[in-house]
């Protein structure tokens, strides 16, 4: 943005998940001065992030860095909607502080999840947000009921290798989930795979910092084990894991006419619970067949 100084005509702005915003910084804000950051505050800044995060608050980073007038002069022309082309310094930045946002589910979300696993339906959720987040998001809608994996490998202290086996629930990072597809290259079709077959075989589990084309890659994983899949979203991005789910459901009021257009069925009132409706109602009809 136009912010004048005495040697810069721009000053840029970011903000995004915490744990990347910080990492392109090498100062901080701290009692109204820029100040070089220390080891130490990095460990001030985890505590705080995982205070947010365990509430399931949904966490933001800030920064900004003033661009110097000599090689960002005023009308220079900025390419900043594509990562590939984007013309401006990503490091270096002076880090503002965090900012969390509290959106609760439904009232009705919770008993709903109970609903599905009684009726041997596993809810699996996959998000944008960070593991921590994440995990105290399904563990208030009961999507997660057990000691996660990270949780074991800290109160017994052994390895989150070992601790994944060994749990029923867990939190897979969408870094964990890119890395597995890295190992899969070059193997035969046959042999791809195992990783995240291994995964969505845990009666628990949660995707955490996933992008689009990785909840495509969740749909398949789980189409390979053999299951009827049915994928909820609302965004443009969600549009490709809905069309490939054998059930694609969109939201009516907040979904966009992509994802509408791609999925079998729109929810008019954006309710989980009218799909959990939908299922015993589709239930009776199929044992009135019978």
């Amino acid at each position: 943005v136009e912010y004048p100084t005495d040697d810069s005509e721009y000053c840029l702005f970011v903000k995004g998940a915490p744990e990347r915003v910080w990492k392109m910084c090498d100062k901080a804000y701290l009692e109204g001065k820029i100040q070089v950051v220390e080891e130490n505050w990095r460990k001030a800044y985890d505590n705080v992030n995982l205070t947010l995060a365990k509430n399931g608050e949904r966490v933001l980073g800030f920064a900004k860095l003033h661009l110097p007038r000599q090689s960002y002069p005023k009308g220079f022309n900025f390419h900043c909607m594509n990562v590939e082309t984007i013309n401006v310094p990503l490091k270096g930045l002076a880090f503002l502080g965090l900012i969390s946002l509290m959106d609760p589910p439904r009232e009705n979300v919770p008993y709903s999840v109970l609903k599905c696993k009684a009726a041997g339906i596993k809810v699996i959720m996959v998000t944008g947000d960070q593991p921590i987040t994440a995990a105290a998001i399904a563990k208030k809608v009961n999507i997660i009921s057990d000691r996660t994996a990270l949780e074991i490998a800290e109160e017994e202290n052994i390895s989150i290798e070992a601790a994944t086996k060994k749990a029923n629930a867990i939190v897979i990072h969408g870094d964990q989930l890119a890395e597995a597809m890295r190992e899969d290259e070059g193997l035969p079709e046959a042999e791809r795979g195992r990783q995240l077959a291994s995964w969505l075989q845990k009666p628990q589990i949660v995707f955490a910092r996933t992008s689009p084309a990785q909840k495509l890659i969740i749909v398949s994983g789980c189409q390979k084990l053999g299951h009827v899949v049915a994928v909820t979203g609302d965004g443009v991005n969600d549009s490709p894991a809905i069309k490939k789910a054998d059930i694609g459901i969109a939201m009516g009021i907040t979904g966009s006419e992509v994802a509408k257009d791609a999925a079998d069925m729109v929810l008019l009132s954006d309710d989980f619970s009218a799909i959990i409706i939908g299922v015993e109602e589709g239930r009776k009809l199929f044992d009135n067949f019978k």
